[in-house]
């Protein structure tokens, strides 16, 4: 009787809670319960069968405490099936004693963001899912949206699994299921497709399915094959809540996709376009009025359906007197009808020389249809934009002014330390003794003969295409090669002299950039002057032509264009002369006024580094870096030095090498003093070396950049640098250049909107 009543006096404390009883599906809850006794016994909890949920992770605890025993049980449940679903009743046992836990309403809504009903095609693959397999405990197919389908088209994979409710609810981790891997095509990344999608009944057992969404543009025609997807999952062998289990794998049938190559019945020459629907064209301009010599931010945009990656840029011929670079291209994706597809930008800087007015041209953009199975093109109508002159002469910038040619003699230069004079002069009597044994006998040899014609080969070729090329056919290689072809010219020459004119015209519209035209102009000379006769006669290239076109050319100097205020001629003028004369000053400094004067400062502030190395202390091009310095921070930090010029140095340095050498005659017999004079020579002329070295690969930035990581305007940003922050080269790969700073910043920037320092001659 003692006992008895004990037992009924013993009771236990149970209470249950959730962190939310609310949630969407595919999300996680976390339930606790916990109970409180002072009776004897094992607990024991008995959870009920809740179709809206499955057990993630299941942890139990026991304490001891002043009031008892306290148990908890921590379980969480990700909520896979929308509805409101009652959690109770939950059993907790200690001894012969039963308790109850509190119910719990917990609320799952759909997941807007992953609703399979918002996307007709994935919809659509649900319902083509074959019914599970009577008696199995899961079943795990593969289908696709298309068995066959042109190279480029978009193909849908679901993967589904039909999984037996009354096991799923005997598992103690939910199952793992692998979708396949597919090789050779450009996979996009889906949204996961949470909880049970569909419910069937199959006798006596109730199956739920699970499904992953895989969506790929294959890129190679052929057979491809969809590889058997995995189910994992494990079987308790006892109701306890640890124990042994069974693992299990169910696996799916693979699946083969044929894929079509694109037809070539009305294929469009030279084409390269994507597979994609409904695509359309248009320009779309950032920001007007245009400036002569100012980027004007200009947008070309591609819509419609496929695959965002294969897009790529629309070919623009851009109008002649302007140039264009690519600067970014911005990708915005959107879905429609479950095809993806979006609109990409191509962002372009264009750049005009002139005043007046600029025709964009129309244009198109060819793709395969993959709805309608053939090639179509996408067009967008031409635009006439106006174009104000520059805003740098709109604000008044004084003119800088031009300097006489004369100064030092012309061959103090080699007095710069590691040129010819200077290391004749280091080297000593013996070697002065040498070079006038040497110098008399060059001195006897036979006249040379007479110099033959040379042939101005970037103006030849410029008249020999003006002549024989339509002016519609000279922005295209391939135009470009076929009407000289049609000409007369063989296929080599053809080839050669069209890389050339597109490879002078590019160095043409570089800012600041002469450093390939003296080669390539011979090469332009080599392959005129083995042209045919007929084709030189129709060309009208004769010999007193060739010799005239330079000589036209001259007439108009640099320094009269520069007052008649064309400074963009007048500077490509002074540059041609700073790279016949490199160690003067002066056709550096003019070059640099003349672009300030053009509004291209990133030029005139790389054409002035090199002047002011020359001369350090010229008035006009320190006056002319203070005008700069003062519109841009970054020239602060990199204002050339005031000290002596190169040659100055090395007149210094030659200086004590021979006191030094007269110290350390004089004082033969005394060792140390001979060896001390002999060492402050030479280190007067290392430090001149030091001083004086050659220049790294260095260049300014036209306008603020941002550096990416890898050379494609894809790439992640890695930071930006502002205008006209001096940089170094570090390598350079195609049209891209790998650059860093002085403080370190380092990433990948267009080479065309680079002047470069010490690659102007």
């Amino acid at each position: 009787m003692i006992g008895l009543a004990l037992l009924l006096q013993a009771s236990i404390a149970v209470s249950a809670t959730a962190d939310r009883t609310r949630l969407p599906v595919g999300e996680e809850v976390s339930y606790s319960l916990r109970a409180t006794t002072t009776a004897a016994g094992n607990f024991r909890v008995e959870l009920p069968q809740v179709t809206g949920f499955e057990v993630v992770e299941r942890a139990e605890r026991l304490d001891e405490t002043a009031a008892g025993r306290t148990y908890q049980l921590d379980l969480t449940l990700r909520a896979v099936e929308v509805g409101s679903w009652r959690f109770g009743p939950v059993l907790v046992f200690v001894g012969p004693i039963a308790e109850t836990a509190p119910d719990l309403t917990i609320v799952v809504v759909g997941a807007a963001a992953a609703d399979p009903t918002a996307n007709p095609r994935l919809m659509e693959l649900i319902r083509a899912m074959p019914p599970p397999d009577p008696g199995s405990t899961a079943t795990l197919v593969t289908v696709v949206s298309d068995r066959r389908l042109p190279q480029g088209g978009q193909l849908d994979v679901l993967t589904g699994a039909w999984f037996s409710r009354a096991l799923r609810a005997r598992l103690r981790r939910p199952p793992t299921l692998k979708p396949p891997v597919l090789a050779g095509v450009w996979a996009v990344p889906q949204p996961a497709v949470p909880g049970i999608v569909a419910t069937r009944a199959v006798g006596e057992d109730v199956y739920d399915l699970f499904v992953s969404h895989q969506v790929a543009f294959p890129l190679t025609p052929g057979v491809l094959t969809v590889p058997a997807a995995r189910l994992e999952y494990a079987i308790p062998l006892s109701r306890r809540a640890s124990g042994d289990e069974r693992p299990e794998v169910a696996t799916s049938a693979p699946v083969t996709v044929e894929i079509q190559p694109l037809p070539e019945a009305g294929r469009p020459g030279g084409f390269r376009g994507p597979t994609a629907g409904d695509l359309s064209l248009g320009y779309r301009i950032v920001s007007l009025p245009a400036h002569a010599g100012e980027p004007l931010p200009i947008d070309v945009t591609v819509s419609g359906v496929g695959n965002l990656a294969f897009w790529a840029p629309p070919n623009v011929t851009w109008p002649a007197g302007t140039r264009a670079y690519l600067d970014q291209t911005d990708e915005a994706p959107r879905e429609s009808g479950g095809l993806l597809g979006g609109t990409k930008t191509f962002r372009f800087l264009l750049v005009s020389d002139s005043a007046g007015s600029i025709a964009l041209p129309a244009l198109g953009y060819d793709y395969f249809d993959r709805a309608g199975g053939g090639f179509r093109s996408a067009t967008a109508a031409g635009l006439v934009i106006p174009v104000l002159p520059g805003k740098s002469r709109l604000v008044g910038r004084d003119v800088p002014p031009l300097v006489a040619a004369g100064g030092a003699p012309g061959w103090l230069p080699g007095l710069r330390p590691g040129r010819w004079l200077w290391n004749l002069l280091a080297a000593g009597p013996a070697l002065l003794l040498a070079g006038a044994v040497v110098v008399r006998r060059l001195r006897r040899r036979q006249p040379a003969a007479a110099p033959r014609e040379r042939i101005d080969g970037v103006a030849a070729l410029e008249h020999l295409v003006s002549r024989l090329v339509p002016e519609s056919d000279r922005g295209h290689g391939e135009l470009l090669e076929r009407s000289l072809r049609r000409a007369g010219l063989a296929r080599p020459q053809a080839t050669e002299a069209a890389r050339l004119k597109l490879e002078l015209d590019r160095l043409r519209f570089t800012p600041g950039d002469s450093s390939g035209v003296g080669p390539l102009g011979r090469q332009a000379a080599e392959l005129v002057g083995g042209l045919p006769v007929s084709v030189r006669r129709r060309a009208g290239l004769v010999a007193a032509l060739l010799l005239a076109l330079p000589l036209s050319a001259q007439q108009e100097s640099p320094e009269t264009l520069y007052r008649d205020g064309a400074y963009r001629p007048a500077a490509a003028g002074f540059e041609a002369a700073a790279a016949a004369t490199p160690e003067r000053w002066q056709p550096w400094y003019h070059g640099a006024a003349a672009r300030y004067l053009a509004g291209e400062d990133a030029a005139a502030a790389a054409l002035l580094t090199r002047a002011l190395e020359l001369a350090p202390r010229a008035a006009p091009a320190r006056t002319l870096w203070s005008a700069l310095e003062r519109q841009y921070e970054p020239l602060h930090q990199v204002r050339p030095r005031r000290g002596p010029s190169g040659w100055e140095l090395g007149v210094i340095s030659l200086g004590i090498w021979w006191a030094a050498a007269a110290v350390a005659l004089a004082w033969w017999r005394r060792p140390r003093l001979r060896w001390g004079a002999v060492l402050i020579g030479c280190l007067g002329l290392g430090a001149a070396w030091q001083a004086d070295r050659p220049s790294t690969d260095r260049a300014y930035v036209a306008s603020a950049t941002r550096l990416r990581r890898s050379p494609h305007g894809l790439s992640p940003d890695e930071g930006g640098v502002p205008a006209l922050t001096r940089v170094v080269v570090v390598r350079r790969q195609g049209d891209w250049a790998l650059v860093t700073d002085r403080v370190g910043n380092r990433g990948w920037v267009p080479v065309a909107g680079l002047a470069p320092v010490d690659r102007l001659n």
